[in-house]
């Protein structure tokens, strides 16, 4: 064996020197200079101070903006406290012992810490799981028409804390252990060792086939599901360039997602197996230490791609931070583009008026039909948009919760959209002509039937 194994710890050197010593009671200068150390200590220090309040900031404007609590948003939310877990109790001890060049902290403090760190990780990379269905299951609807409700939100959370903890509480119980790692300064699960007592071999397994395996198909599956079902849609619409736009923005935002999993995830995945099958092999502190310090990275690009890139979530957030005003013109009200987001994929038609845009309602059809609504604020703050292709008057819409009857006054093949309120705005599209018609109506509830009247005229 090319590494010395202690009681609670192993080192990847050979102790026939004797320069060997505990990770926990010595400085560990022998397996990498000072100045290494020193680099671990800024690079988490800039993760510390930037991830910190990028997801601080999340949470803040989630709690303040009631628009933003929607049930598709709860896994963001859930996503910002794990990447919050992972800086508050592992980054703030990595940093504090790679500046001593050792885990200071003993053997219990590295199991804490090691749970801590594994915890928030195995969150935040089940959040992104759950995330991928999600938005497989509204986008693609594989289920019909499923409406995703804050039940469903609340038990895709529940099952990322379920299965973090099924990641990260064994080793404390005795399936394996955590063990200081690499350059010694951060604790995760003992790859490293044949040790029968902690029947490391079944649980590395059981870790790799579980907790990264399996969510690497599962989001490539349902991603790739959802590229497929835009560019079907796209292809309805060639000649719409808002339409190709669109798809292609769609699969750029994919494209980031399931890089920056598989670049936070699949190095030290790699790394960690080929360690556990080459038990003894000669390997450097800093082969294991890069990866795994790289994984930690996810925490700033994680709010950075699924929350910054939300064009929702970063309006809230530059007038949270600007006092109320976004000084950028890129707010949702004086957007130009009408912009909808359908499980947290954008979409983008070009509408003359430049109103806010509050959803995008799907069809059989998805695209062909969308419709668009408009929620002003302080009104339609429950807004049911639904749309269907009418073909004269008294067309009814079958939702799972509201039943619509377009009555335009005209026979013609449009698009019609209902928003709640006293006096709702809509928009009829002639499919056929490409002419918009824009009109005031008059919405009228009773008997559980939403019935719009209105009388719009070409444009």
């Amino acid at each position: 064996m090319n590494g010395t194994e202690g009681v609670n710890f192993y080192v990847p050197l050979s102790n026939k020197t004797g320069l060997v010593r505990s990770p926990f009671e010595y400085p560990q200068y022998y397996l990498a200079e000072p100045w290494k150390y020193r680099i671990v200590c800024c690079y988490i220090f800039f993760l510390i101070f930037t991830g910190l309040p990028i997801n601080l900031l999340t949470l803040l404007v989630t709690f303040k903006h009631k628009k933003l609590r929607q049930p598709l948003n709860y896994i963001l939310v859930n996503l910002a406290v794990a990447d919050l877990f992972m800086a508050c109790f592992g980054f703030t001890v990595t940093f504090y012992t790679a500046w001593n060049g050792y885990f200071i902290f003993g053997p219990i403090g590295c199991a804490v810490e090691g749970f801590f760190a594994t915890l928030g990780g195995q969150v935040a990379l089940w959040s992104l799981v759950v995330l991928a269905i999600e938005r497989y299951i509204v986008v693609c609807k594989p289920m019909g028409n499923f409406r995703f409700s804050a039940t469903h939100a609340l038990m895709g959370i529940s099952f990322t804390w379920a299965m973090a903890f099924s990641c990260a509480a064994p080793p404390l119980f005795g399936w394996s252990r955590y063990i200081p790692e690499g350059m010694q300064c951060s604790c995760g699960p003992d790859y490293y060792t044949l040790n029968p007592d902690y029947h490391n071999e079944s649980y590395v397994v059981y870790m790799f086939m579980v907790h990264f395996i399996i969510p690497v198909v599962v989001i490539f599956f349902s991603y790739g599901r959802l590229i497929c079902k835009v560019r079907e849609a796209a292809a309805q619409q060639q000649e719409s360039a808002s339409t190709q736009k669109a798809e292609r923005e769609v699969t750029r935002m994919v494209i980031l997602m399931v890089l920056g999993f598989l670049m936070a995830w699949t190095p030290y995945a790699l790394v960690a197996f080929w360690i556990f099958t080459n038990k003894g092999a000669d390997f450097s502190a800093t082969l294991m230490s890069v990866p795994a310090f790289f994984s930690k990275s996810s925490s700033l690009y994680n709010p950075v791609i699924y929350v910054l890139m939300n064009k929702q979530f970063r309006n809230c957030m530059i007038t949270t931070i600007c006092c109320g005003k976004n000084p950028f013109g890129d707010d949702d009200v004086s957007s130009t583009w009408l912009k909808a987001e359908e499980a947290g994929v954008a979409y983008k038609f070009p509408l003359s008026l430049n109103k806010y845009l509050y959803y995008l309602a799907d069809s059989p059809s998805f695209l062909q039909l969308a419709g668009f609504g408009f929620a002003p604020k302080g009104k339609a703050k429950k807004a049911q948009l639904v749309s269907d292709r009418a073909r004269g008057d008294h067309r009814f819409s079958e939702y799972p919760e509201t039943r619509v009857r377009l009555d335009v006054k005209r026979k013609m093949d449009c698009l019609g959209v209902l928003v709640a309120g006293p006096m709702a705005r809509w928009i009829a599209h002639r499919h056929l002509q490409g002419a918009p018609l824009f009109g005031m109506a008059k919405a009228e509830k009773g008997d559980g039937v939403n019935t719009l009247y209105g009388i719009g005229d070409v444009e």
